[in-house]
């Protein structure tokens, strides 16, 4: 799969776009860059619709089986600027 671009994030949802498309409740691990350094992420695909007049697919997620210290970066990271791949 190739690189994804966060649109909008919350503690509880993800708006990305993907080069794929990806069936409803696929589990998708992401590598989440931030100014507090990387880690990966479980997303679980609640959306999947093509873009008007693109070639990529705007995903809706919810981060999946968040937990301690991954769920505090997560939430640290989620209202700021995030890059996912």
């Amino acid at each position: 799969s190739g690189e994804v671009e966060c649109r909008a994030a919350s503690e509880n949802r993800l708006t990305f776009t993907s080069p794929d498309r990806l069936p409803e409740n696929f589990l998708r691990e992401l590598a989440v860059e931030s100014k507090a350094g990387g880690f990966s992420l479980w997303v679980k695909v609640l959306e999947c619709v093509p873009e008007p007049m693109g070639a990529r697919f705007e995903v809706v997620a919810q981060p999946f089986a968040l937990a301690g210290e991954l769920r505090q970066r997560w939430v640290a990271v989620a209202l700021g600027a995030v890059k996912a791949a």
